[in-house]
């Protein structure tokens, strides 16, 4: 799923679970539920919106670590 043709992200409930929606220029949009990150969706989806709206700073996503602390110091 290249970032370039990522729009948006969201939360959405499906059935018991959120679920991240992730939305594309070209379509089909995605949902995706947790038990295929192992993650809170919350700390997921506000990482994949900040690297969307920051994608100078993308280099960071090789280093897992250096790219949660980049957005938690943001926050």
């Amino acid at each position: 799923m290249p970032w370039d043709q990522l729009e948006d992200v969201a939360l959405k409930m499906r059935g018991k679970a959120l679920a991240l929606e992730l939305s594309f220029e070209s379509g089909p949009d995605y949902s995706v539920r947790p038990m295929y990150f192992g993650s809170n969706p919350y700390y997921v989806a506000e990482l994949i919106l900040y690297y969307l709206r920051h994608p100078g700073r993308r280099e960071l996503l090789r280093d897992p670590n250096a790219a949660i602390r980049e957005v938690m110091e943001v926050a």
